[in-house]
């Protein structure tokens, strides 16, 4: 997750001063105008989307092994946190259906895995191999790169749907208008500056390599033009960091996290359209580089055509990264459900010692919370 930190108060306030008397409209008056934005129904069917890998399976790692060999762009995937297998996919199923009984179809994306209780009989869930709608020149890949730049290629999958990774799981009740409004996908602009991160460079590095490809359009104008969605007032002090992206005249970076992501397949076909040769380069990648881009690449388009709808930061609530010191709390917050959204993230301070303890404490807190077997599951 790219972490969001609150800027040096004074000194923003005193650029902000500074640059108000030269721009007054534009921040005044986008601010202003965001108060009367209003909240709108979504009425169009949404599908989930979720990607799912058993990385014990000998076949898949043998096949991963014989390109690892060739391939020297694998940094980081190799690693035991990105495929540990944590016995939680059947909470996610319970979430939604708990949760989310309004949403369309889920859509499983597996490189051709399914989970031993999984009901594939259910009507609500489409299950879809990697070679069903990747190229087959792409393919077979051990990134997460390609899976996701090419989603809208999903046959009969809707214009709208929302992408979860397997660790994301609803903890409470969501409405469509949380992930779309009048058919707009929401979005938390906030153009906080990119840093690199020693923890995740490969990540740090595919986003400035999205932050370059949406640096060729005129920010100054497109700020002017959606001011009300740029300065909208629910971004609070945080919102400064786009008046200084104004100034700058560039795109400096955005606020993401690794919460489920809203996406039109409309705007995915455009930047294909647009970006159709470093994708195709991209997508043949069969592991991670740090010259790839990723989805938040399509977030980008919505704020450059200003074809989205405000959300705060922390929309779906906070809850720090997994560290294994902190899984009793971390599963307290689970119970208490302190938030919308969980995300399960595995991460390099649970090891092969305390792994187990951890899980244990996680799964207790969920089958807590989520205790019945949902349509998903097979019958006992």
């Amino acid at each position: 997750m790219q972490k969001i930190t609150r800027p040096n108060t004074h000194y923003m306030l005193k650029l902000l001063i500074k640059q108000y008397i030269k721009y007054p409209t534009v921040f005044l008056g986008g601010f202003l105008k965001s108060f009367f934005l209003k909240e709108k129904r979504m009425e169009d069917p949404i599908d989930f989307v979720v990607t799912w890998v058993n990385g014990s399976d000998p076949v898949w790692k043998a096949e991963k092994l014989k390109y690892e060999g060739k391939d020297a762009e694998s940094t980081g995937d190799s690693s035991d946190e990105r495929y540990r297998n944590w016995d939680l996919f059947r909470y996610w199923f319970r979430a939604v259906e708990q949760y989310a009984p309004w949403v369309n179809k889920v859509y499983l994306v597996t490189y051709g895995h399914i989970p031993s209780w999984l009901n594939t009989e259910c009507k609500k869930l489409v299950i879809v191999n990697h070679k069903d709608y990747i190229p087959a020149k792409y393919l077979p890949t051990f990134s997460s790169v390609p899976i996701e730049l090419n989603l809208f290629r999903i046959k009969d999958l809707s214009e709208h749907f929302v992408y979860f990774n397997d660790d994301t799981i609803l903890n409470s009740p969501v409405n469509p208008e949380d992930f779309f409004q009048d058919g707009l996908p929401r979005i938390c602009s906030i153009a906080t500056p990119a840093q690199n991160s020693p923890d995740n460079e490969v990540f740090a590095h595919q986003l400035f390599t999205g932050f370059g490809f949406m640096n060729k359009y005129n920010w100054e104008d497109i700020i002017q033009k959606t001011s009300s969605k740029w300065f909208h007032h629910s971004y609070g002090v945080r919102l400064l960091y786009n008046w200084h992206a104004y100034q700058n005249r560039f795109f400096t970076g955005m606020y993401f996290t690794h919460m489920p992501q809203a996406f039109r397949k409309q705007t995915m076909k455009a930047v294909w359209e647009e970006f159709g040769k470093e994708l195709d380069e991209i997508s043949s990648h069969r592991f991670r580089s740090p010259m790839d881009c990723n989805h938040h690449i399509f977030t980008m388009k919505e704020v450059v055509n200003g074809s989205y709808v405000p959300m705060k930061p922390f929309y779906y609530g906070r809850i720090d990264e997994l560290m294994a010191e902190h899984a009793e709390t971390f599963a307290g917050n689970i119970r208490q459900k302190s938030c919308r959204i969980v995300c399960v993230n595995d991460t390099k301070s649970i090891n092969s010692k305390n792994f187990e303890p951890v899980r244990n404490t996680m799964e207790q807190a969920f089958r807590e919370v989520l205790p019945t077997p949902s349509s998903f599951e097979k019958e006992n």
